[in-house]
């Protein structure tokens, strides 16, 4: 494994260290301090060779300590002289102190006000930079090679493809699309949401900041960048919905296929499908909640979380060979999927 597997996210380590980023692990203090890290790191034997491209904040965080270290100062003094000097970011840090944090907005998450949590420190590298929108618009003029600026050469290398992935960056996305090549990234702690994204093409960039970690804002980022994209469904079509309710549920393909024969363009996503039976389960409706979800799952036949969802509802139906076999199928779609593993886990071992 070498500094370009962790950087171009290629590592083959697991996207979090386990139980590292989870609250009851924060309140506790337990698992995330560096030592962890490597302890955990010193016992782990990777599942394949480095290589595949797999989002990893565990490798990420493992490159700034690795980089820090060679360097021979802390992290965030490296970030301060490396980056934010060079390029003027006054207003992003690594550790916020009690100036920066009188700044900050309230975090939340989803409507409820979120207390402030510092990013474990393992994390650190992977996610525990604080910044504003002016900087981020600084750091993408040098970073695009808009304004000139001492970090010219490390931007030009970042630009650069890697080998035979022309997808993969230096920690950044990259999607061709409509006549647009978006390189984006995204972060989400602990009440707050991020989006940086940059049309090469267009030689356009967006900043985005969200104090709600429930916020989504790429599909936001991309449709300012271009109206071609569509902006994400919140919730499925009111014509979908009057036509669902009105057969009470057991007409939920019916209704979509009647409005797609109406009207060719008219899609459905994935999330506002799933949206919608997370509400009904709420307000304990779990039937008509799994006729959704089934319908979702043969929409998206590809995706872990339409099962892991679909698992949900099984289960509060009572229906436990189904809630197994959903659970299985998102294993099988994401092998790393801890909440469908967990329930395989329960439902097996249980009475």
């Amino acid at each position: 494994m070498t500094l370009s597997h962790l950087s171009l996210h290629l590592s083959g380590l697991p996207r979090e260290m386990p139980g590292a980023n989870t609250y009851d692990a924060l309140e506790a203090g337990h698992g995330v301090d560096v030592p962890s890290l490597y302890r955990f790191l010193s016992g782990y034997q990777l599942s394949r060779a480095p290589g595949k491209a797999e989002y990893s904040n565990l490798g990420f965080s493992l490159l700034g300590f690795a980089l820090a270290e060679k360097a021979g100062v802390p992290y965030e003094r490296l970030i301060a002289e490396r980056i934010n000097r060079p390029l003027g970011m006054a207003a992003t840090g690594v550790v916020p102190g009690p100036a920066e944090r009188a700044r900050f907005a309230q975090g939340h998450l989803g409507p409820v006000a979120h207390a402030w949590m510092e990013v474990p420190p393992v994390s650190v590298p992977a996610g525990g930079l604080y910044s504003n929108a002016s900087d981020l618009l600084a750091f993408l003029g040098a970073a695009f090679a808009l304004t000139p600026s001492a970090l010219d050469d490390a931007t030009a290398l970042m630009r650069q493809p890697y080998a035979d992935k022309p997808d993969v960056r230096l920690a950044w996305s990259v999607m061709r699309r409509n006549g647009s090549e978006i390189w984006t990234h995204s972060g989400r702690t602990f009440g707050f949401t991020s989006t940086v994204a940059f049309d090469t093409r267009a030689g356009r960039g967006v900043v985005l900041l969200s104090n709600n970690s429930g916020t989504e804002l790429t599909d936001l980022a991309f449709h300012l960048l271009s109206t071609q994209f569509r902006l994400k469904q919140i919730v499925p079509p009111a014509a979908f919905v009057r036509m669902v309710e009105a057969s009470a549920f057991r007409q939920v393909t019916a209704a979509y296929r009647a409005l797609r024969h109406r009207d060719p363009s008219f899609y459905l996503e994935e999330s506002s499908v799933n949206e919608w039976a997370g509400m009904l389960l709420e307000k304990r409706r779990p039937r008509d909640a799994l006729a959704l979800l089934k319908f979702n799952a043969e929409q998206y036949p590809r995706s872990a979380n339409a099962f892991d969802s679909l698992g949900l509802a099984y289960e509060a139906v009572g229906d436990r060979a189904g809630a197994l076999a959903a659970y299985r199928r998102a294993l099988e779609r994401a092998p790393m999927s801890g909440h469908a593993a967990e329930r395989v886990k329960v439902l097996t071992d249980g009475p």
